[in-house]
Order: C-alpha cells, then sequence, then structure tokens
C-alpha cells in the first residue's frame, strides 16, 4: 500500500511487519485495548492478553498486506488486510491516540 503525499507530508510512512514487531505490536494493541477489555471483560490479564495477541499477530502475518504505521519515524499502530478474488477481507487498523485524527484511518 503506498501513502498519499498528503499524509506523507504530515509525516506518515510505512513500513512492513517482521516478527521481530511482535513486543511493539501487544504494547500498542494494550494502549487501544486495555480500557475497553477492563470495561467490558473485567481486568486486564497479562498472560491471556500475550497469548491473544501472539494469535492475532501470527494471523495478520498471513495477511497480503500487515504494516507498521508510523507518525514522525515513531511506531503509532499498525494496519493489515488480506485480498481476496472478489474482495478485500480482514481489515484491522489500530494507532495510538496521539496519532489518530490526521486523515490515515479516512485514507485506509
Amino acid at each position: 500500500m503506498e501513502l498519499t503525499l498528503k499524509l506523507i507530508n504530515k509525516g506518515f510512512s510505512l513500513c512492513d511487519v517482521t516478527s521481530s514487531d511482535f513486543t511493539v505490536y501487544y504494547n500498542i494493541s494494550k494502549k487501544c485495548y486495555e480500557k475497553y477489555v477492563n470495561k467490558y471483560f473485567g481486568p486486564w490479564m497479562e498472560e491471556i492478553q500475550i497469548k491473544m495477541n501472539q494469535e492475532s499477530f501470527q494471523k495478520e502475518m498471513k495477511q497480503s498486506c500487515f504494516q507498521k504505521i508510523l507518525f514522525n519515524n515513531e511506531v503509532v499502530g499498525f494496519c493489515s488486510f488480506d485480498v481476496k478474488d472478489d474482495k478485500i477481507d480482514g481489515i484491522m487498523v489500530q494507532m495510538l491516540e496521539h496519532a489518530q485524527n490526521k486523515e490515515f484511518g479516512s485514507f485506509f
């Protein structure tokens, strides 16, 4: 996926994910979802969440596109999707709050 010049000028860039990115993926997932897990499912349990995020990460690694979202050279999120013959499937975007509302989500 290629970003628009407008997003690039705002400081966004994309980079392919490697298996060594799991810790960053987990930390961003925790920042994005911990308050919702706590509110709707009970306390964030580190051991369970690590396992669930490892499974999600491995699933995303199999997608056609799985990239880190960088904002001013800082990893602020992840996005992925899978290209099928007749559709785009499995779309996921997660971003830290300070990088939201800057048109990246609308572009994606």
